[in-house]
């Protein structure tokens, strides 16, 4: 059996579970991989929230998708929770710092949850450190990166 590869969305390519292009590519990518799950939080689902809301979507059109979608992630069994290990993380289990406090909860995940990949757009704050994440065995991939490499 393949190892879990555990896979954090910035709130931007959360889009794709909406059936947003390009980003729906990048879901369906998750979906199809046996071995990939996908790592949200409390934290994380705001971020997600807001997301869905800057991008004119309305919550009453929206949810009802995404609440399917996580069934569907749940009775696949390619949905984790990072909220208890965040919990007990301590300050300095977070080895790469990002400056956009709107960032972190995506960060805190995906070291308390051991993920394999950072799926973002967001250059300053996460492309520009991918050397640094690698040093943790996190990959730090463009939706361009994780459709064609994963």
């Amino acid at each position: 059996m393949q190892k879990e590869e555990r896979v954090v969305f910035d709130a931007y390519i959360f889009k794709g579970i909406l059936g947003v292009e390009p980003y729906d590519k990048v879901y369906s990518k998750m979906l199809r991989k046996k071995n990939h799950a996908l790592v949200v939080s409390a934290e994380i689902m705001d971020k997600y929230s807001k997301a869905i809301a800057k991008n004119n979507f309305s919550p009453k059109s929206a949810w009802p998708i995404v609440d399917k979608e996580f069934q569907k992630l749940e009775t696949m069994q390619k949905l984790r929770w990072a909220d208890e290990r965040i919990e007990k993380m301590k300050e300095n289990d977070v080895k790469v710092e990002i400056e956009d406090r709107d960032d972190i909860p995506f960060v805190k995940a995906a070291f308390a949850m051991k993920a394999r990949y950072i799926v973002t757009q967001d250059r300053r704050h996460f492309l520009s450190k991918k050397s640094e994440f690698r040093k943790y065995q996190i990959e730090v991939l463009t939706p361009e990166e994780y459709v064609k490499d994963s």
